[in-house]
Parts: structure tokens; sequence; C-alpha cells
């Protein structure tokens, strides 16, 4: 629907000091329709009151990186939304890990740095050990070898 106010008009109250929600409800139309109409006319609407929180790369790979915190621990800790900080961790260029959390192999990973090393890793249902295990070490990114050491234990020996 167009807006039933000349352009003079639509500036004149954008200048007042108006918001466009404001001036969009005066005359029965959507905020957006008043803001495409001043960009139209090569009018440049004033920046939002809400600003965009920027973070230093150093707090960020201190926080994320170098002490392993959640995307939601790093978000509470400098008093932030999850969304900036996954956006800054994108613009400074670190990796985002991936959703769901960290998998509770990982320290025993960790452990298997060069091919022959090998780790005991409890285990209750040795069943089904060897498709879990196998996922989770690619997902670390190195393959294994998986043998039951015992009834609740599980010898994993890296294979490259």
């Amino acid at each position: 629907m167009p807006i039933p106010v000349n352009n003079a008009e639509l500036v004149r109250l954008y200048e007042s000091g108006m918001t466009l929600r404001a001036i969009a409800d005066r005359y029965g139309v959507k905020k957006q329709a008043v803001h495409g109409r001043l960009k139209c006319i090569g009018y440049k609407p004033r920046p939002s009151h809400i600003q965009r929180r920027t973070f230093d790369r150093e707090t960020l790979v201190d926080l994320y990186v170098t002490k392993d915190l959640s995307l939601e621990k790093v978000a509470e800790h400098l008093k932030a939304d999850r969304g900036s900080v996954r956006n800054e961790l994108i613009r400074h260029g670190i990796e985002c890990r991936r959703r769901g959390g960290r998998s509770k192999y990982r320290p025993y990973f960790a452990k298997l740095s060069s091919v022959g090393d090998s780790v005991l890793i409890p285990w209750k249902y040795p069943r089904y050990a060897h498709k879990t295990l196998h996922v989770a070490a690619e997902r670390f990114g190195i393959k294994v070898s998986i043998k039951k050491a015992g009834d609740f234990q599980m010898r994993v020996t890296r294979k490259a």
C-alpha cells in the first residue's frame, strides 16, 4: 500500500524526530514502507540506537580457543548474547565449533598424539563402543583401532 503523503512531508516528519514506526502508524502502513520510500528518494535514515558490540580477537581466542569455553559461556563472560559472539568469531576468522557440545571422549583422543599410542576408555556397553568411538575419532581427525580390554573398558589405539 502506498504511503499517502508526499516526500517532503515524510522527510519533515522524520527529521522532526519521529521514528519510522511512528510515521508508519500515522499513515497505516508498515515501517518497511516508510524506510523504503526514504531510501528511494535518496534520504539516508539515521542509525539505529542499538550499537553492535565488538570484541577484540585476543579476548575471543583466549576464552573460546585457549580456555575452550562454549559459545554460551563466552557470551555470559562478555555479557553479550550468543549470536553477537558467534558473529565476532566469524568476523575475526576464528573457526566455530560444531553445536551439540564437545565429545566426552575428546580428552582421551587428545592423549593419542602419535601412531601406536593407546588409551583405556571406560565403557558401560561394549556392544555399542566400536561405531561410537570410530565416529568420535573421525571427528577428532584421527583413525583408531578399538579392542575390548575387560568388562567395562575399551583400548583405543591410534592408527593414523
